[in-house]
């Protein structure tokens, strides 16, 4: 006979592609109480990020549920600048939810500076609702549309290797087929810090609007000029794994580009690899800022050994009419910056023989 055991009211899981969560307390579906899950130690920046959760409630259709998280003023993100008596968490943020991991939308939100929580709440219309910091933008919605943009002719898929956890680095390189030597060969790379969600969704949009090119003039003259080469996802651990800043074992990839090994961070490794064997002319790499309510960021090569005042010069001119192009406002933001954090210098590029034009 089986036993009549009573099934559990309601379940809080985090047991998918970049779920997180640290479960503090959950008597009822009104109390529970989280802290920010850290990323893994990183001894470059020596701290331990924290800034993100990404879980499910089940069993809450028509219920109140309350969520604290209890070390909200912990995290790097959002630290009330002084100078403006505030911070984001204050000000900005709004907790994000879903039904169906892909139309979002805002709960009631609010900060309580004194013990440094964060509380947000909702009554679900459905029996299973996920909360997020921000909308996650998985390693398998991208794995699908990768395998939907590699079944057109003008993309060639390849994998230039494996993360730490075994993941293929993807290379979408994309090109009209029209052989010159003349086309610039623009690298893309997307998804170094998993927290930032953004980058994935602004790399899908970019790769739907090229593959346009037959009824947009705009991508058919990008692709008469430039070949594409994209990495959509360098970081699939730290993505899948639910962290906010680094990859598998706590390596920030963003500082890893004077420094990238194998045995810490082979994601950038083989991507700097695939660089020197087809060469550069041009390098974006997507990130967000949810500091900022922005929709353009643009930061100088400030540690690029071969800049120039004549490369300087062309990078002020790109970005000034990337600014007026976009039709968008703008307003100057000031990054520091650490050169100590990057490490030494690199060493020169080893001697390579470049690929073709497209």
């Amino acid at each position: 006979a089986i036993a009549n055991t009573s099934l559990p009211s309601f379940t809080i899981s985090a047991d998918f592609d970049g779920g997180s969560l640290e479960l503090v307390k959950a008597n009822s579906l009104s109390d529970i109480q989280i802290n920010l899950k850290p990323d893994p130690y990183t001894k470059l920046e020596k701290k331990s990020f924290r800034a993100r959760w990404y879980f499910r409630v089940t069993g809450a259709k028509g219920k109140r549920v309350k969520v604290t998280v209890l070390n909200a003023n912990e995290t790097y993100v959002y630290l009330p600048p002084p100078a403006e008596g505030g911070g984001a968490w204050q000000k900005l943020y709004k907790a994000k939810a879903t039904y169906d991991k892909y139309y979002w939308f805002q709960v009631r939100t609010a900060f309580d500076a004194a013990p440094g929580h964060l509380v947000f709440e909702l009554t679900p219309k459905h029996d299973s609702v996920f909360f997020a910091y921000y909308p996650h933008y998985t390693v398998e919605r991208m794995d699908l549309n990768v395998a939907k943009w590699q079944q057109d002719p003008r993309v060639r898929l390849s994998v230039l290797g494996q993360s730490l956890d075994g993941r293929d680095i993807n290379l979408l390189r994309i090109t009209d087929g029209v052989q010159s030597a003349s086309k610039k060969k623009v690298w893309i790379v997307s998804g170094q810090h998993p927290g930032e969600d953004m980058h994935s969704a602004w790399t899908e949009g970019f790769i739907n609007r090229a593959l346009e090119s037959p009824i947009n003039a705009y991508s058919r003259q990008l692709l008469a000029e430039a070949v594409l080469y994209i990495v959509p996802q360098i970081n699939p651990d730290g993505i899948f794994r639910g962290h906010h800043r680094t990859n598998a074992i706590g390596y920030n990839l963003n500082r890893m580009w004077n420094q990238s090994a194998e045995a810490t961070s082979p994601e950038v490794l083989v991507t700097q690899a695939a660089m020197y064997k087809y060469g550069v002319d041009m390098f974006l790499d997507i990130h967000g800022d949810e500091n900022e309510n922005y929709n353009l960021m643009l930061y100088p090569a400030q540690n690029l050994p071969a800049l120039t005042a004549q490369l300087n010069t062309t990078i002020a001119k790109f970005d000034q009419f990337l600014i007026e192009s976009s039709g968008l406002a703008y307003r100057g933001i000031q990054y520091s910056y650490d050169p100590n954090e990057y490490g030494p210098p690199p060493p020169p590029p080893p001697p390579h023989t470049q690929g073709p034009a497209s």
